[in-house]
């Protein structure tokens, strides 16, 4: 995803921010998220560092909560290949569920470590000029780094420790709409 205009985020937090996981976690109850019913979808792959973000979120939440609809992780990420089926699928199976899609995004220098709730479906791939539609019902993204056109090759060289942070701060977000 690239990030452009803010006006379709619900909300923004930067990680350094104290309040961060209090603000996602409260967006997200407002929009309706409950993760005691929901699907969390998570797009992305564990083969590029700074697309790993999602996949990352979805083996944490995967360990924490053992019974919950999460699909994409580590071990079984949803990439460009398998995301318009995997989506269909979800849809299929959860047909009265809110789809809560997290992805990983590039934008501008200013933005990398913020975190976005989405009002609304994404469309994950445009950071590097895929279009592969707009999927769910509530998006989170998290900005990893900047928009350039070498774009891969900062995917690639994003900092682990940044992504694992990021990772942590959603999950901990999502599991507080458990409380």
């Amino acid at each position: 995803i690239y990030v452009k205009n803010i006006s379709m985020s619900y909300l923004s937090v930067n990680i350094n921010d104290n309040c961060a996981k209090f603000g996602l976690s409260g967006a997200l109850k407002r929009l309706g998220y409950s993760a005691k019913s929901d699907v969390i979808m998570c797009v992305g792959t564990d083969g590029v560092v700074g697309d790993s973000l999602a996949p990352m979120v979805g083996s944490l939440l995967k360990n924490a909560m053992p019974n919950a609809y999460i699909y994409g992780a580590l071990d079984k990420p949803i990439t460009a290949l398998n995301v318009a089926p995997f989506y269909n699928k979800i849809k299929t199976l959860h047909p009265k569920s809110k789809i809560l899609v997290i992805d990983a995004a590039v934008g501008s220098r200013e933005d990398i470590g913020v975190v976005r709730v989405i009002d609304g479906a994404i469309c994950p791939g445009l950071g590097v000029k895929k279009n592969l539609g707009l999927i769910g019902d509530i998006g989170i993204i998290g900005i990893v780094t900047k928009r350039s056109k070498l774009f891969m090759e900062n995917l690639c060289s994003t900092r682990v420790g940044l992504v694992y942070s990021m990772a942590s701060l959603i999950s901990q977000s999502i599991l507080m709409c458990l409380a």
